[in-house]
């Protein structure tokens, strides 16, 4: 018979304090479950993205930090307030970190999502476009539309309009 024994740790009862000066990646991430009085709060958001700055990750990984930490320690508009007036008292130099960190992760995500919808919108316009065409597309048509870059979809826009059949637009398909 097996028998495991560990020790349970309970965030929510470890002090955020305690972990301000941990050079870990991992430390940093879970100080935005610990406990913390509900005035802390911003203060305690500035800290955690302080030492991921001071940490010097790669950007995929600090950005994976920075949304849990986000996710986890989501600030109202008032904990927001205090923590833009706690950030703009700080150090210049640790401003200037957090605030670069910050604006590369909103960066990439808009930049992405901006791709993407625009990518589905063709996506869906397209869809639209052959069903008032050709009729209801089969599944397998749309799983390969699902596909095509964007170059594609813009290619397939430009040429649409000249399918007589389903089967051109398979063949077209088969083609890409």
């Amino acid at each position: 018979m097996l028998k495991f024994e560990y020790e349970a740790i309970q965030l929510n009862r470890l002090p955020w304090r305690r972990f301000i000066h941990q050079p870990n990646p991992v430390a940093c991430a879970l100080m935005a479950k610990m406990k913390m009085a509900p005035r802390d709060r911003p203060k305690v958001k500035l800290e955690c993205l302080r030492l991921l700055a001071s940490l010097k990750l790669d950007p995929a990984r600090s950005k994976l930090i920075g949304v849990f930490i986000d996710a986890y320690l989501a600030l109202s508009s008032q904990e927001l307030g205090e923590y833009e007036r706690q950030l703009a008292e700080s150090d210049p130099v640790e401003r200037n970190a957090n605030m670069e960190l910050v604006s590369s992760w909103e960066r990439t995500g808009i930049e992405k999502g901006i791709q993407q919808g625009i990518h589905k919108g063709k996506e869906d316009l397209l869809t639209i476009q052959l069903e008032q065409r050709l009729s209801t597309l089969p599944e397998n048509i749309t799983a390969r539309l699902d596909q095509l870059t964007s170059e594609q979809l813009d290619d397939l826009g430009k040429v649409l309009f000249g399918f007589a059949s389903l089967a051109d637009l398979e063949q077209w398909l088969s083609q890409r």
